[in-house]
């Protein structure tokens, strides 16, 4: 047999940027020479791949490079040339980790071990793996995890802890998922499952493939692309079994069974109760039989399950809390979560916030960040938590949430002084469906201490439900920059931002007088190009038709407000009719109802609204539902002289 150099280099012109792998001297043409020649070495030869010894392979060797029969090098052979005869797409979904350097046999026969060497199965799998791909593919498997899940992914771990943790023994990668920390309530609250999903596919793509590229240049010997998994079941309840944990387990099974075949080495399992046999026996059915076969469970005998993780880890790698002389595994948490803030901090400051959402709180430099505090609240009637910030400290507020009915936030400072004295009212934005993103508002008023700070929320749902909202706290170092008091409410990182006057610090709050300022720029971002996103808010979109002309206004104040109706919330279209120019009509709406009110103001506008013959076809107008109480929200617009797919 000719070498796998000169097997690539006789095999033809092949296009696509995979099969460029293959083509004369086995250049990659996205990998630098250096790269390419890691990831395509000469000195592998064919033969090199058939087992010679005596005896059948050991059941951990079956199936590699090395230690394939003869059948099995026949088989190898014809998906190979499969391979190179098939589309970018079909090549690019088996060299998945062409950028971390995988040698070609290894690649192939990370496929063909998870189908038992049948090559029509082989083919299969990879198709089918192909077309699960494609959608996440096409955003190239989204390399900025923050907006793949819609929230700051430190955010998102502080509910389900997991990261990698250096390597094993051999090279493989460390990865640690402290399950029994799951915070299932805690993750309703600020993500979805397809969030989840689509960080999986960064973290597969993109930080595992960085863990996997690292190890390669440190040590030419390793070649088998394998995890080490420790998974950590301390303080798991069968109440965290839910149907949404058990979709988020089962959803990442089926990507990595189906589009990562044979990456892990071995998982070992640690204070798994006595309840977890069960859920065992359902998880054992999402994945392969030799993936299951590499499973190794243990009770919460600690000296039982640090002896074996030891076998398979190096003190020096092994955090503290599991036996070793790394730094613990909370203490590892706590400064990527800065980190993690920082890099957010850094990418949006240099341009690099590919769809425009931001993370950092105005005013704030993100290099003074240094953690952040993390607490569920279980709102029944109503639930505090207290927070103690240092004289050097600051902290910014965000809630996530799906509750409908929503609460009131209040927060105590030192002394029993009230931050907000008429309290803020949030609640979900949504219609309440799983696969929407949940809301988050964030309070740009700052809490500065030092001091000790109670945060008590007062549910509008009574006494016999739960609502849930997740309080995060982002600390900083330094007093922030004076802020503008904003309230912002956020669906998602790509929903609609509004922006309503926060509380003043005296009981005589004039701040509703500001509320028209940003009219025109509050329903711009509530319209898209492609239309209103209903997840968003409330939106009753309206063709007007009618004959007339607007009632005129003061020509030089565009934004003059006309006297409320008296004990009446219902407005006249002609009173909601603010402005002379009739691309620039904007209405205000206020809720006249008392802070404990649960019903929201719901303000009705007719169709009656007259405009001039010829702008008829063209006039659009959106009116918003809202429930805030007191500080609240312009509400409704009309525009004239476009269409309504054009704005």
């Amino acid at each position: 047999e000719p070498s796998n150099h000169e097997e690539r280099t006789c095999g033809g012109p092949i296009d696509g940027a995979v099969g460029a792998v293959f083509a004369s001297g086995g250049f990659h043409p996205l990998l630098t020479a250096e790269e390419s020649n890691m990831a395509n070495p000469a000195t592998e030869t064919e033969p090199s791949l058939v087992y010679r010894g005596r005896g059948k392979p050991g059941v951990r060797d079956w199936g590699y490079p090395g230690f394939l029969s003869e059948e099995e090098y026949r088989v190898f052979k014809q998906f190979r040339e499969e391979v190179r005869l098939r589309d970018d797409v079909f090549r690019s979904t088996v060299f998945s980790f062409e950028r971390a350097y995988e040698e070609e046999s290894y690649a192939l026969c990370r496929w063909l071990r998870a189908r038992k060497f049948v090559l029509s199965n082989v083919i299969r799998m990879v198709e089918e793996a192909a077309t699960n791909r494609a959608d996440a593919a096409a955003f190239d498997f989204f390399p900025n995890p923050h907006h793949a899940l819609g929230v700051e992914a430190c955010i998102y771990h502080s509910q389900y802890p997991q990261f990698y943790h250096g390597y094993a023994k051999g090279g493989f990668p460390l990865f640690i998922s402290k399950v029994g920390c799951t915070n299932t309530a805690g993750l309703e609250c600020c993500v979805t499952t397809k969030g989840i999903l689509n960080f999986h596919w960064y973290d597969m793509m993109h930080d595992y493939v960085q863990q996997l590229k690292q190890q390669a240049k440190l040590n030419p010997a390793f070649k088998r692309y394998e995890t080490v998994v420790i998974m950590d079941l301390d303080h798991l309840t069968s109440s965290q079994v839910s149907k949404r944990a058990l979709d988020i387990i089962r959803v990442q099974s089926e990507v990595d069974s189906l589009c990562f075949p044979e990456t892990l080495h071995r998982l070992v399992i640690v204070n798994a109760p006595s309840f977890f046999t069960m859920t065992w026996r359902i998880i054992k059915n999402w994945v392969d039989e030799r993936t299951a076969n590499k499973v190794t469970i243990f009770g919460t005998n600690r000296s039982k399950w640090v002896k074996k993780i030891k076998e398979l880890v190096g003190e020096e790698n092994l955090p503290e809390d599991y036996g070793g002389k790394a730094e613990s595994t909370d203490h590892y948490a706590e400064q990527k979560t800065v980190t993690q803030y920082k890099e957010i901090f850094m990418a949006e400051r240099s341009g690099h916030n590919t769809n425009g959402s931001t993370f950092t709180p105005a005013g704030v430099e993100g290099e003074n960040i240094t953690g952040h505090r993390v607490h569920l609240f279980a709102v029944r009637s109503q639930a505090s938590h207290s927070v103690t910030l240092t004289s050097e400290e600051s902290m910014r507020i965000s809630v996530f949430t799906r509750s409908l009915e929503g609460c009131t936030l209040n927060v105590l400072g030192p002394g029993k002084k009230k931050i907000f004295p008429k309290g803020v009212y949030m609640r979900h934005l949504g219609a309440g469906i799983d696969e929407e993103n949940p809301t988050r508002v964030d309070l740009d008023t700052a809490l500065h201490g030092p001091g000790r700070f109670k945060i008590k929320l007062e549910s509008h749902s009574g006494p016999f439900s739960v609502d849930h909202f997740l309080f995060v706290g982002k600390v900083y170092t330094a007093k922030d920059v004076e802020s503008p008091g904003d309230i912002v409410v956020k669906e998602g990182i790509a929903g609609a931002t509004i922006r309503a006057p926060s509380p003043s610090n005296s009981e005589d709050d004039s701040s509703e007088d500001n509320i028209l300022d940003d009219a025109s720029s509050l329903c711009k971002k509530l319209c898209h190009k492609d239309g209103i996103r209903k997840d968003s808010v409330v939106l009753a979109p309206l063709l007007l038709e009618g004959s007339g002309s607007v009632p005129p206004q003061d020509e030089n104040d565009a934004t003059q407000p006309l006297e409320d109706p008296a004990e009446n919330n219902s407005y006249t279209a002609e009173k909601l009719l603010l402005s002379a120019q009739p691309q620039d009509h904007h209405a205000a709406v206020k809720h006249e109802a008392i802070a404990e009110t649960v019903t929201p103001t719901v303000t009705e506008i007719p169709t009656a609204v007259t405009v001039e013959p010829e702008q008829a076809p063209n006039t659009f107008m959106c009116g918003v539902f809202s429930g805030a109480p007191h500080f609240l929200d312009i509400l409704s617009r009309i525009w004239c002289g476009a269409p309504p797919t054009k704005r």
